[in-house]
């Protein structure tokens, strides 16, 4: 799980594919998801980018706002034999000498600072990986509030399908995140990398759930990425966006042929409502 030749070793298990074939049934019934937006400092330059470059941001998880992100427990139990069918399945091939490697392998998977040591880059590995969260739902007044400088800011809405060939196909770029009251405890001699991957990064606390957040995840890239050109089609201004922005924002969003609806409050109940044009 350390080194991305383990990551490519491990097989696909039953397991694995019962939860790639749960994504792929989400993500069919959902026609777009949202990214909530603050417009002001670098928020305003990286709207832009989006409809400038067709480029969506992706920090690191390092970087995102939640220190509770992507922790998990990671566990060595195993049995001997399950610990060198591991290691037989992730050395390469050609190793020129493959016998003596496992079995130095072996040893250090007994070894409890070096399976520590391996907590440590495992943890290191997904704090850099590239990350962008989307939502279900354009219409949660919390989210408006800390993700959209409180209702100054737009919301985006994005074409599923087209994210999900913007960012290739293969399981884990496009996850849906999940709520649990504990870190996940994953083990690093488990068999199957879908389960470890999802649930490693895409885990948050159940105060989040709310959010009914997905991401996609780049564990090559990070920074602005270029994105299928039609995948945003619509942009929603919040009830206290100021004229200035929604210029801004109205122009940005007819030189790209981008439709946009205002998300007014309720006249008599906490809420807001979004509502297309045919």
């Amino acid at each position: 799980m350390t080194e991305s030749r383990e990551n490519r070793g491990r097989e696909t298990t039953s397991g694995d594919r019962e939860i790639i074939v749960g994504w792929r049934q989400r993500i069919g019934n959902l026609t777009h998801l949202y990214k909530y937006k603050d417009i002001s400092g670098t928020g305003r330059r990286h709207l832009s980018e989006m409809f400038q470059d067709r480029a969506l941001y992706f920090p690191t998880y390092a970087d995102l706002n939640d220190p509770f992100d992507s922790n998990f427990t990671l566990h060595f139990d195993a049995t001997d034999e399950e610990k060198r069918a591991h290691w037989d399945e992730v050395l390469p091939t050609d190793h020129p000498d493959r016998s003596s490697e496992i079995a130095r392998r072996l040893a250090l998977s007994n070894d409890k600072a070096e399976m520590e040591r391996r907590q440590l880059e495992t943890r290191a590995m997904l704090s850099k990986y590239g990350v962008c969260c989307l939502t279900e739902k354009p219409d949660n007044i919390l989210m408006w509030s800390y993700y959209a400088g409180g209702h100054a800011g737009v919301c985006l809405r994005f074409r599923t399908v087209d994210l999900f060939h913007s960012y290739g196909k293969a399981p884990g770029v496009l996850v849906p995140v999940e709520y649990a009251k504990s870190y996940p405890r994953l083990g690093f001699f488990e068999p199957g990398i879908a389960r470890i991957f999802s649930a490693s990064v895409g885990t948050k606390s159940s105060a989040w759930e709310h959010e009914a957040e997905w991401r996609i995840v780049r564990p090559d890239m990070r920074g602005s990425l270029p994105c299928d050109p039609f995948a945003l089609d619509g942009v929603v201004l919040g009830c206290n966006i100021s004229k200035k922005d929604e210029v801004f924002v109205r122009n940005l969003a007819a030189s790209a042929s981008v439709p946009v609806v205002r998300a007014p409050k309720r006249a008599h109940d906490y809420g807001i409502d979004v509502a297309w044009p045919p």
